[in-house]
């Protein structure tokens, strides 16, 4: 007759676990947050990238298809790297991931329009008087992330339809690179070698 599988960790009657089932427990741990940190780099670094490009050229969807494939397939190599996996981390952590990455870019975006409003206000006398006008009056060129995605909704409504299908369409895009590049590394892993 089959015994049931006891956990040592559940069952108080058992004796503590050993140090080596413990340091198991920390690997996975610190394999999951050295993935975790990663990933997060691996994210502000491609929404920093895609500020730059985007002044220079900015086509409709491509950013979010290429942030996809680029964080989708950074995300496969780092789980790998990482020894992790599983489809139940590492799907949703990529959503996470792209959706991270498109609100990033929001961000950078807005860094960077608050230093070109500074560097030109610093050029010109004239600008940066009417600039500091209107800061005291409307407080309409200062203040914080939040105010600034409000005012870039309030003047196009559409925007928000924008940025809500670009995180969308980042996100899926990743997920599926992840789970096609875990795929990919299970089955090559499952195929015994000639």
């Amino acid at each position: 007759m089959d015994q049931p599988l006891a956990v040592p960790e559940l069952d108080a009657a058992s004796p503590p676990a050993s140090p080596a089932a413990r340091a198991g427990v920390a690997s996975v741990a610190g394999r999951v947050l050295l993935w975790f940190a990663g990933n997060v780099v691996l994210a502000v670094v491609v929404a920093w990238i895609a500020v730059g490009l985007q002044r220079q050229f900015n086509p409709v969807l491509v950013f979010a298809l290429l942030a996809g494939i680029v964080l989708g397939a950074g995300g496969a190599w780092i789980a790998r790297r990482c020894r992790l996996l599983s489809r139940k981390l590492i799907v949703p952590g990529a959503i996470f991931f792209g959706l991270l990455a498109v609100v990033g870019q929001e961000y950078f975006g807005y860094l960077q329009y608050q230093r070109d409003l500074d560097e030109s206000t610093a050029r010109d006398m004239q600008r940066a008087r009417d600039v500091v006008l209107a800061r005291a009056a409307f407080s309409v060129l200062d203040g914080t992330f939040t105010e600034f995605v409000e005012r870039r909704r309030a003047a196009n409504p559409w925007w928000l339809c924008a940025w809500a299908l670009d995180a969308l369409l980042t996100a899926t895009i990743t997920a599926v690179v992840s789970a096609a590049g875990l795929r990919r590394k299970q089955n090559s892993q499952q195929q015994p070698s000639p």
